[in-house]
């Protein structure tokens, strides 16, 4: 197999980033089981379980239901999120998934279900594919923030997509403001 040349590279990322619903509309047109793509995560919102600059293999099949624990790819605003589904829809006609990055305690706003990728199934990690860990342990302060915060996405989810995103926003602006006066510690960098 030959190597692609960087400028055909760039010129891809180039396309996808300039409309992230082609990533989708490319993702529904190769769906089939058993065909998945290959991607590197560039952040570190999934912290250690999934370093920024791991490759990912996301599965193009079918869309279905994601069970809480589950990591998935999503598309949002620009770009192609992995985080770990964290809350499966009660109901189906809403469709939404909420997900949170390991590294993260705070919730997502709700993921409409056709923005959802697929699942990811593997990692590469010293040259070997491995299936992706489970959620890393928390000491049960953060435990005990996260779950209420869940609740609290959940709730706002449940009345409206868009109470959830403004929920969301609160709590990132609350939670840097009592980083910024001292009554919370930063996060260290996964």
């Amino acid at each position: 197999m030959s190597t692609p040349q960087p400028e055909l590279i760039e010129a891809a990322r180039r396309f996808f980033r300039e409309d992230s619903t082609r990533i989708l509309s490319v993702g529904s047109t190769l769906r089939a089981p058993g065909r998945s793509v290959e991607s590197t995560v560039i952040g570190g919102s999934m912290g250690r379980t999934i370093p920024a600059g791991t490759r990912i293999r996301i599965e193009l099949s079918s869309p279905r239901a994601y069970r809480p624990g589950e990591v998935i790819a999503f598309v949002s605003d620009q770009h192609l999120i992995v985080h770990r589904v964290v809350r499966a829809p009660r109901r189906r006609p809403r469709g939404r998934v909420l997900t949170r990055g390991d590294a993260s305690l705070i919730a997502d706003p709700p993921v409409p279900a056709d923005r959802v990728l697929g699942p990811v199934t593997a990692m590469q990690s010293g040259g070997q594919w491995t299936s992706v860990g489970s959620h890393p342990a928390r000491a049960w302060p953060a435990r005990a923030y996260a779950s209420l915060v869940l609740l609290l996405v959940a709730s706002a989810s449940a009345w409206s997509p868009g109470a959830a995103d403004v929920v969301v926003r609160l709590l990132y602006r609350s939670r840097s403001l009592l980083v910024r006066i001292g009554l919370v510690r930063r996060a260290p960098d996964p």
